[in-house]
């Protein structure tokens, strides 16, 4: 990437945008500058190329870094720097969770991510070791609409999905040829597992 040194990177494996302190030589001399740039990886070459870049030398970083200092309130507001809403800030920190596969917790329940916009689930679910863990789709709105939803929202509907994954999971596999049959097993037994888990719980 930059061969100078770098401050500060920010993306993923496919574009960054990189904060970096880079020299140049041009008449004999050399020429010391404040660089923000914007990357991008070539799959079929393997490797990094600059898309385009803004440099700073002494005298504008300087010019810059005064008008920051007098003016960041200012600036801060005309960015909306610090009003960003709390909805969009959770979602922006559970999308980031999921970039680190790291696991997102409510309560009792284990949620981790994935993104794929061709399934039309917004959840999937697996037993592990007595535990449901709970994948969300982020390709799929409801995602968005559960990071908006405060802690007490959330652990309802994950006893919801819980319940319902569980018995879809205990009637697979189950011989039960009448639709109708099977969606009234369906509704009775996940009713009564909800019922059962949030007594327990409660």
């Amino acid at each position: 990437m930059s061969n100078g040194r770098v401050i500060e990177e920010h993306g993923n494996q496919s574009q960054k945008k990189v904060l970096s302190l880079e020299s140049y030589t041009a008449r004999g001399r050399v020429f010391r500058v404040f660089e923000l740039s914007q990357w991008f990886f070539i799959d079929r070459e393997h490797r990094w190329q600059k898309k385009k870049g803004v440099t700073l030398n002494t005298g504008n970083y300087r010019v810059m870094k005064e008008a920051i200092d007098r003016h960041n309130e200012v600036i801060m507001d005309w960015l909306g720097v610090d009003y960003v809403p709390e909805d969009v800030a959770r979602y922006t920190e559970i999308q980031e969770l999921a970039k680190l596969d790291s696991q997102y917790v409510v309560g009792e329940h284990i949620i981790k991510f994935h993104e794929d916009t061709r399934d039309p689930q917004f959840f999937r679910t697996e037993h592990k070791g007595g535990e449901d863990e709970i994948s969300m789709n982020l390709a799929h709105p409801f995602t968005r609409a559960f990071a908006e939803a405060d802690d007490a929202a959330k652990g309802m509907l994950l006893n919801v999905i819980q319940s319902y994954s569980h018995t879809k999971s205990r009637l697979q596999g189950e011989m039960y040829y009448d639709p109708k049959m099977l969606f009234n097993h369906l509704e009775t037994d996940w009713s009564r597992y909800l019922k059962d888990k949030m007594e327990r719980d409660g």
